[in-house]
């Protein structure tokens, strides 16, 4: 799902002249309005003009387009590629509303010192399902700090950017379980299914709110998306990038069967770590402190919905854990580490 808001860093471009940035602060994630923001930014001096814009595709017609100072000026137009022709810019932000999906070319017109035109691609489009917010959001932090083992001798290996967001540091994992209970279960976790998220590059500050459910950019309460993706992404099937030309869409089939595994009394819940490129063994501890909170036998348990043991057929139920990609070694790994501890610690 090119998501709802899809996120991505850009890199600031400075050369000699103006230089615009574009922020890389919070996008708010309306689902109820289909609002999107979209920042546009440009970098001009005598010689080049240069576009770049926050995403580089939606979900939802309606896009709320923001634009950098130096967009707003007597000569700076900008065609939105909605078949209105350029616009002048004369406030901050624009809302278009798009009359159908597809590439959209964004052009931004200068007129001096001659006429100049550069443009950048949008991607607009529709949910395979409306957004379903989730039943419940567990912030997850395991009990301990994680330091690797090999820090310093690979730390020169990573950017000065990976450092700097702690991935080498000792820190707590940490990540978002989203829960929609089975048919029936009254919000008590029984037929637990676990979907770890896969690899993820995009930073922790890339973050979603659900303003549906309170979400705000100031508050770390009701994420819904941590870097590319998250439960918007798989609760609505559009792919949070641009797809390959002829290959489907992997995540426009997960509404679908999340709904096939609510009406088989399922508990979905679906894991995203905050930090998505770290060590897998860290984020394995987050995955193990999940499984500890379902199962009852954390110290943070309390503030989680208590598991309902037995089912109304007599069953208890074992956990399942599905993971694709980096999930998919985090849960081998997660789960080996717990047997292996369950076997030395008890017998």
């Amino acid at each position: 799902m090119k998501k709802i808001i899809l996120l991505l860093a850009l890199s600031c471009l400075m050369v000699q002249g103006i230089f615009a940035q574009c922020p890389e602060s919070p996008c708010l994630f309306s689902p109820d309005k289909w609002i999107n923001r979209v920042r546009v930014c440009s970098f001009m001096d005598e010689n080049k003009l240069k576009c770049k814009v926050s995403e580089n595709a939606v979900v939802g017609r309606k896009v709320n387009f923001e634009f950098t100072s130096e967009l707003i000026s007597p000569t700076s137009y900008i065609d939105f590629g909605d078949g209105q022709g350029p616009t002048l810019i004369t406030g901050f932000s624009k809302i278009i509303d798009y009359q159908s999906t597809g590439t959209k070319t964004i052009s931004v017109v200068k007129t001096f010192p001659e006429h100049k035109v550069a443009t950048a691609n949008l991607e607009i489009k529709d949910p395979i399902k409306p957004y379903k917010k989730p039943d419940a959001i567990w912030h997850i932090v395991t009990p301990n700090t994680y330091y690797p083992t090999d820090a310093g001798a690979k730390s020169s290996f990573f950017s000065s950017a990976l450092n700097q967001q702690g991935v080498m540091n000792s820190t707590k994992g940490e990540g978002r379980a989203y829960v929609r209970f089975g048919k029936g279960h009254n919000n008590k976790i029984v037929r637990p299914i676990i979907y770890v998220d896969g690899i993820d590059f995009n930073t922790a500050s890339e973050i979603v709110h659900d303003a549906t459910i309170g979400g705000t950019e100031t508050s770390i309460d009701n994420i819904v998306r941590y870097g590319s993706t998250g439960w918007d992404v798989f609760s609505t099937g559009i792919e949070p990038t641009e797809p390959i030309p002829g290959e489907t869409e992997p995540f426009r089939m997960y509404p679908q069967h999340f709904d096939e595994m609510y009406d088989q009394s399922y508990d979905v819940i679906f894991l995203d770590f905050k930090e998505g490129a770290t060590y897998m063994q860290k984020n394995a501890e987050v995955l193990i402190e999940l499984l500890k909170q379902i199962n009852g036998t954390s110290s943070q348990s309390g503030q989680f919905p208590n598991r309902k043991k037995v089912a109304a057929d007599g069953i208890l139920y074992e956990n399942i854990v599905v993971g694709a990609s980096m999930g998919g070694q985090v849960a081998k790994y997660a789960l080996a580490k717990m047997e292996y501890e369950e076997r030395t610690q008890n017998g």
